[in-house]
């Protein structure tokens, strides 16, 4: 089974690099927000199995936002 730390949703967190901010949920805004898009972050430790939204890879900055 992969681990989050495998995922390309999972940045490592600036505190303790054992543990890992999650970033796939994202939610739409409204057309007249000046962003289009809220990203609900939450922690997992590196070492967590997976969930269903696995990716493997890790994702650049500009795919972040």
């Amino acid at each position: 089974m992969p681990k989050c730390a495998d995922c390309k949703w999972v940045m490592v967190h600036t505190v303790d690099p054992m543990k890992g901010i999650c970033t796939n949920k994202r939610i739409k805004l409204a057309e007249t927000q000046a962003n289009q898009m809220a990203i609900a972050k939450h922690v997992v430790n590196m070492d967590d199995e997976a969930c269903d939204k696995f990716e493997a890879g890790k994702m650049t900055f500009r795919e972040m936002v």
